[in-house]
């Protein structure tokens, strides 16, 4: 009967190992891919469709985008994807939407230090992998959001916000997405990908 050698035991044990963790990062970075894709057409179509209102009703045109059509966006690019797709902030509007988990806690306070080092928030992501529970892994992406002019109206100094986000705001008794001056850090846009689920051709 033909034996096998303790060495090449290990040796044969030591390929398996490099192979599966080669596989793992393939799948790790084919996923990250997908979501900064995934997330480019969603920026892209929020971005278009806040230039519009914009144009049409000035500054005050990107309160509707950010409260009525953003998060429908969002919605369809989940049900598209079957991944979760949604905003959190650094500082919360609706105690009952937007907030984050502790993953997203910490990646926020990590591209906070990461603006104070000097990054520009431009493409600024965090990408890793989580257990769900029962051994279920979930992949996580995050992408920054910065603040930019068409943001103040809304979410600018107290007493500098527009008289049409006055007048919302009562829906808002706890808000707290204010004082926020260009080129902060407002938020991100969070993504978890269930990993027993392939991803889509």
């Amino acid at each position: 009967m033909k034996t096998t050698s303790a060495p090449n035991v290990l040796a044969w044990a030591l390929i398996s190992l490099c192979s599966a963790n080669a596989f793992a990062d393939q799948q790790f970075e084919a996923r990250q891919a997908a979501a900064k894709e995934a997330l480019k057409e969603v920026i892209s179509e929020i971005t278009a469709r806040q230039k519009e209102a914009v144009e049409a009703n000035g500054l005050d045109g990107a309160m509707k985008v950010c409260q009525e059509i953003a998060p429908g966006v969002l919605n369809r690019a989940s049900i598209k994807t079957g991944w979760r797709i949604t905003r959190v902030g650094t500082r919360a509007r609706n105690p009952r939407t937007g907030l984050s988990d502790e993953w997203e806690r910490e990646g926020l306070e990590q591209f906070g230090r990461r603006v104070i080092e000097g990054e520009s928030l431009q493409g600024m992501t965090r990408a890793g992998v989580t257990d769900y529970g029962n051994g279920t892994k979930q992949f996580r992406f995050m992408q920054a959001i910065g603040t930019q002019d068409a943001c103040l109206s809304c979410h600018g100094p107290k007493e500098k916000l527009s008289s049409a986000w006055k007048k919302a705001s009562a829906a808002y008794p706890h808000d707290r997405a204010v004082d926020y001056r260009v080129g902060d850090i407002r938020g991100a846009f969070s993504i978890i990908q269930p990993m027993d689920v392939p991803l889509n051709p």
